[in-house]
């Protein structure tokens, strides 16, 4: 009888420490996912910031950045972002040219363990490109 318990309790500890090995790699995971899909997200907002339209060549206005930011990473189910874009110089061989920084920053909040308490994290995704109407 006394066998019986003993499993019963090493069965209990091994699924306890399976479960909470599977769920660490599931949230790693999904922290890497999050992680790619802002720093995506920065380097389309700076891409749309920086090509000029060929009809007018004017840059588009940093709501339309915004705009296209939330509407991707909407697609991936991640809301709540914050997307700034800034103008700054990039120094390059040629000189100083002007630059656009497009960054997203995120509240990532862990879903699966939060048994060990409400763990938060923020997370960045950032992308710098010349503007190509500098010379």
């Amino acid at each position: 009888m006394a066998e019986r318990g003993q499993t019963m309790v090493e069965t209990a500890l091994i699924l306890l420490s399976f479960f909470v090995v599977f769920f660490a790699i599931f949230e790693a995971g999904r922290l890497i996912q999050v992680q790619q899909t802002l720093t995506d997200a920065a380097r389309l907002g700076a891409r749309l910031k920086v090509a000029p339209d060929s009809g007018t060549n004017n840059l588009p206005d940093d709501s339309d950045v915004r705009n296209l930011v939330n509407d991707f990473l909407g697609a991936a189910s991640i809301y709540g972002a914050t997307t700034t874009v800034t103008p700054v110089p990039c120094n390059t061989a040629v000189g100083a040219v002007d630059c656009i920084e497009v960054t997203v920053t995120y509240d990532y909040r862990v879903m699966t363990i939060t048994m060990f308490g409400v763990i938060n994290m923020t997370l960045e995704g950032q992308s710098q490109m010349r503007d190509e109407r500098s010379q």
